[in-house]
Order: C-alpha cells, then structure tokens, then sequence
C-alpha cells in the first residue's frame, strides 16, 4: 500500500511537470489565428480609405505561419516580435535590401510556400545588416500596430491581416497592395 501511494505520487507529480512544460512550450511557440473582424477594424484605424482583402489575409496568413514555424527563432524585442534568420550566401538573404526578395529567399527550405508578390508591401521590419550571419523580421505588438504600420499603408488601397500570439501577447502580420 505504501508503495502504491509513492508511485502514484511520483506518477501525478510527473503528470503536472508534463502538463507545466506543455503549457510552457505552447506559449513560447506562437500561434496564428484569423480575425478578419478585428484586422478590419485595425485597418479603419490605420487608413479609413483601405478596403479589406480576404486575398491579403490569405497571404498574411502564410507569412505568419512560416514566421513561427521554428518556435526556437522566436522571441521578443522593444515589444516587437522578432523572427531570427539565418543569413546565408547561397540563399541570398544575406545581401537582400527588399523584403518580399529576404522573405523569398529565406523561406525557400520552408515546409510552407510564402511567396509574396513584389506589388504587395509586407507590413514587417527587416534587419539583415547589422549582426553578422543573422537577419531578425520584426512585427509590431497589436496595441501599436496602427501606429507602425500607417507609412506601411501609404499609397495602397487594400490591406489583409492576421494575428500572432506570442508570449501572453498579440501582435500583427499586415500585407498592402
């Protein structure tokens, strides 16, 4: 009986280790999730002349998964959420000034096709210039995200979104065309 107890003690307590780390892990791995209603209205406070492109959300949504796609590249920056990237000369990305061009080539050996038009401005911010063999892609945090992303929006007429929980925190993957 003695026995008993202590194996399912140790079996519980083992259990809830598993179900800490679990819970742990899936906040650090970022989710995506689409929220047209809320991108909407994200996109009536960065320009109230922009229609809302399902087509963009679709292309934002390929973005964000591939931004999260490596859980261990992620993390947070200036309340930024920043995607680290490794820099290689055969790929390209080391040398790349526009980011459809780095998002191109950096994703190429992705298990998700990103591929986003050169028409389209992606609404991220791309450092590939001041740390050797590494690039960062950053996304701003929702409750700054019209701010920072209105310049992102100028001359285009639609915009699609989707959101990236991150850490406890949420923030945005914008595209404009």
């Amino acid at each position: 009986m003695k026995h008993t107890r202590m194996i399912l003690t140790a079996l519980m307590a083992a259990a809830l280790a598993l179900a800490v780390l679990a819970g742990c892990s899936s906040v650090l791995a970022g989710t995506v999730h689409e929220d047209t209603e809320q991108a909407a209205a994200l996109m009536k406070e960065i320009d109230t002349g922009l229609a809302y492109s399902t087509e963009l959300e679709a292309a934002a949504s390929r973005l964000a998964e591939w931004l999260v796609e490596e859980p261990g590249q992620l993390g947070t920056q200036s309340g930024l959420l920043a995607r680290k990237v490794e820099l290689t000369a055969d790929s390209g990305n080391m040398t790349d000034t526009n980011l459809n061009d780095f998002i191109d080539h950096s994703s190429i050996s992705s298990n998700i096709w990103v591929n986003i038009p050169s028409s389209v401005t992606i609404g991220l911010v791309l450092d590939n210039q001041s740390r050797a063999f590494t690039g960062y892609l950053y996304a701003p945090a929702a409750g700054q995200a019209a701010r920072s992303l209105s310049r992102c929006a100028a001359g285009c007429s639609r915009m699609g979104a989707v959101f990236i929980q991150y850490g406890g925190e949420t923030y945005v993957v914008a595209l404009f065309a």
